[in-house]
């Protein structure tokens, strides 16, 4: 046996159990691997620090982490075989999950993980937390070093290179973890990892809901793909991510994009829907529809007496204003990668917006889906086929993209943001309906106007029929706004 050393004392025994090593430590307890001769198995056993011992909230939590574990019997979620104290330190028996962390098995890796393999963490992480989530819970501290790997008996489906076919992950430490109240969406209580911690979470006032644990796992599939961990958010003006490394999520772009939302409203709604919509965008293509082809659009305000209003859309337009319209960038060039490729001596061209406000993240792509070299302003160089900005004040942003000596450019016009506003994704699944909702003061009373069809209410759903550009302008409180939404259709 060896023993564990902790602040200078050796702990040899706790209780029945005998300790082999330490297996970590953070600031408020350590992490033990020991032998139980009852169940004679291997455990790990979480010892409170001595120095929090008696401080009555830490202790608090640390108990409350304990009978959370206890309450929470599902699959995905690490096993609690029993709680106790030991010389005034609480302490909880765990299953020992002996193949380490999701951290440490990305690390092994020595590259980030492929489409597929965040893919399939994605969904893995979805199944575990959803549970907790159904059972009225949320985790609020998901990060890689809170996923454990396990042996399981049956062999099962391989995650890559992540997992093998014998492995499965949990999630552990749920000294975050909280009750949602009982016929409520919120709760109170700051605290989280900064960077995958929510915003919200880090305000004493604020409120959080299971879309926290929906931003930690987007930010857990962009440091998969990419190896870059997140910054903290604190506020409104700030990013977990830059741009190119969004966009180097590629057709995940703008579901993660969505998930990191410093507006929980955005968010997708849980962490089901969440899953789903990586999945989604990684199966969207654009069917690349002639523009000079009518497509018709179903626009109805949900709950509105008018029902629905049949709409025939003209030319496609090109002008878009939202971030969630990368998804039609990178989409498109998925589709178009299928057809001849453009000469590589040819000045690559540029897909994008024209014209959008400050504050508003835009992505420009180019158009035959191959990566090229992109200058924006005074900015640095990124070489892909993708590339996106925020802009933080009005005025004209140069775009260029350059390939092989040949370049293009076009003029981006920024402009003030606007109050009134279209909330919603860029992209509207050909045949599915998608809702957009209004933002103002009187937006109760929004009029919605699609290519000469007018309806009203607070919200529209719109279901296209086939691909193209939807140009949605919005009237609320005297002032009139349009936004430009994609229509792709999906592929299986």
């Amino acid at each position: 046996m060896i023993a564990a050393r902790e602040g200078g004392l050796v702990m040899e025994q706790i209780d029945r159990f005998r300790v082999v090593r330490t297996l970590g430590s953070g600031g408020f307890a350590t992490v033990y691997l020991a032998d139980d001769p009852a169940l004679d198995t291997q455990v790990a056993i979480k010892v409170l620090a001595e120095n929090f011992a008696a401080d009555p909230d830490i202790r608090s939590r640390f108990v409350q982490e304990a009978r959370v574990m206890r309450r929470l019997t599902a699959p995905g979620l690490v096993t609690v075989h029993d709680i106790g104290e030991h010389g005034g330190r609480p302490y909880i028996v765990m299953e020992f999950c002996e193949r380490g962390t999701l951290a440490d098995r990305l690390a092994s890796l020595g590259r980030p993980a492929t489409l597929d393999e965040a893919l399939s963490l994605g969904e893995t992480i979805a199944r575990c937390v959803g549970h907790m989530h159904t059972q009225g819970f949320v985790h609020r501290d998901l990060k890689p070093t809170n996923l454990l790997i396990r042996r399981r008996p049956q062999l099962g489906e391989s995650l890559g290179g992540v997992l093998a076919a014998d492995e499965e992950l949990v999630v552990t430490d749920f000294g975050l973890a909280k009750a949602l109240d009982v016929g409520a969406t919120r709760l109170t209580m700051a605290g989280g990892t900064p960077g995958y911690g929510a915003p919200e979470q880090f305000d004493p006032n604020g409120s959080i809901d299971t879309t926290a644990d929906v931003y930690a796992a987007s930010a857990l599939i962009v440091t998969a793909l990419t190896g870059v961990a997140p910054r903290p958010v604190l506020g409104a003006s700030m990013a977990a991510f830059d741009p190119d490394i969004l966009a180097a999520t590629g057709p995940l772009s703008v579901p993660l994009t969505a998930g990191l939302s410093v507006d929980r409203d955005t968010r997708p709604a849980d962490i089901g829907t969440w899953a789903r919509s990586l999945g989604d965008a990684s199966s969207l293509v654009a069917t690349g529809a002639n523009p000079s082809q009518p497509t018709q659009v179903v626009a109805a305000a949900p709950g509105s007496p008018q029902g629905s209003a049949t709409i025939q859309r003209g030319p496609s337009r090109t002008r878009l204003v939202s971030i969630a319209a990368a998804i039609a960038v990178v989409l498109a060039l998925s589709a178009l990668a299928l057809r001849p490729m453009l000469s590589r001596a040819e000045a690559p061209e540029i897909l994008g917006p024209r014209r959008g406000a400050v504050g508003d993240e835009v992505v420009f792509g180019s158009l035959d889906g191959a990566n090229v070299t992109w200058r924006l302003g005074s900015g640095g160089e990124a070489s892909s086929p993708v590339v996106a900005v925020t802009p933080s004040e009005p005025g004209v942003l140069e775009v260029t993209a350059e390939r092989d000596g040949r370049e293009s450019r076009i003029s981006y016009e920024i402009v003030a943001a606007d109050p009134v506003r279209v909330e919603g994704p860029g992209l509207a699944p050909v045949g599915e309906s998608t809702r957009y909702t209004a933002t103002g003061p009187q937006s109760a009373s929004a009029t919605w106007t699609v290519d000469g069809a007018t309806t009203n209410g607070p919200a529209i759903d719109l279901r296209p029929s086939d691909a193209g550009v939807i140009v949605v302008r919005l009237e609320v409180d005297g002032r009139t706004v349009e936004r430009s939404i994609t229509a792709l259709v999906r592929t299986r």
